[in-house]
């Protein structure tokens, strides 16, 4: 099966750390064109790393977060005809460690179900504005770090739509509610079916982030999120677990983790954590 992947990118530091060049090296074994969008100003020196697995590469500032780096690969693609003749349109970013698992056989395993478009893990919550107040919502949406797209979507005029009305935003969360959660939801709504390589996602709160861990054992979820490890508090799980579990049941390098913890990951002030734990007391 043939498939365009676009990879986003953004790095504080522009550069390309190694567990992004080890993810790119995978995703080349499963997809046709690999297009690389980085958000960020990195260099020629920073592009060598990736040259031999990337087929284009798209570089500069544009402030549109992981949604502004596909529409850019999509156009692209549109653009050289890279989507007239491929099955899958694959849109990824940078926020996961992985594959911890054969990327391989997760592709394998989904392109046997009757869908539109799948992902990794699906989240059962999301959030929107109701009296201009931000609320929860029940609405499921398959999370954006990684989703594919079948020609029945990314060959429609609402997906050319969609992704061509990306812009920068004002605020985060217009961001999450418009494009990773609005590009679910709206799919759904006009009849696109879909599915999750992890079901668990759709049955556990978080599953990015709290509940991660279990994906991983239960239904070997592919992907760690980097938050997980880089931004560590009084309410997470100990980063050294998973670096235990990936390191006895996976095959993937857990020091591609460690170095980007030596330049990633924060320290959270002593003020901070006092004030997580008088949170926690105060919900009690």
């Amino acid at each position: 099966m043939d498939r365009v992947c676009v990879f986003a990118h953004y790095d504080i530091n522009n550069i390309i750390q190694d567990y992004v060049v080890y993810y790119l090296s995978q995703l080349k074994k499963i997809c046709k064109t690999l297009i690389f969008v980085s958000d960020s100003n990195i260099d020629s020196k920073e592009i060598e790393k990736i040259s031999k697995y990337i087929d284009k590469c798209i570089i500069g500032r544009h402030e549109e977060y992981d949604f502004g780096s596909y529409k850019r690969g999509y156009q692209y693609a549109k653009e050289n005809a890279l989507l007239d003749d491929i099955e899958e349109l694959v849109f990824v970013n940078d926020s996961c460690y992985g594959p911890l698992f054969s990327i391989e056989n997760v592709f394998n395993k989904m392109s046997l179900l009757d869908v539109d478009f799948w992902g990794i893990n699906a989240n059962s919550r999301g959030i929107e504005y109701c009296n201009e107040k931000l609320v929860q919502n029940n609405k499921v949406h398959v999370q954006s770090f990684f989703i594919v797209l079948k020609s029945t979507i990314f060959k429609s005029e609402y997906f050319y739509n969609f992704i061509n009305s990306v812009k920068k935003e004002k605020d985060k969360v217009d961001v999450v509610i418009n494009y990773e959660l609005g590009l679910s939801h709206n799919l759904i709504k006009q009849g696109f079916k879909f599915d999750v390589f992890c079901p668990l996602s759709l049955k556990v709160k978080s599953p990015h982030i709290k509940d991660n861990i279990k994906l991983i054992v239960r239904n070997q979820c592919p992907f760690l999120k980097t938050s997980i490890m880089r931004l560590v508090n009084i309410n997470d799980v100990y980063p050294m677990f998973y670096l235990f579990y990936i390191f006895l049941f996976t095959k993937y390098d857990i020091r591609l983790i460690k170095k980007d913890l030596a330049i990633n990951k924060r320290k959270i002030p002593f003020v901070e954590i006092i004030t997580s734990i008088l949170r926690q007391i105060i919900k009690t």
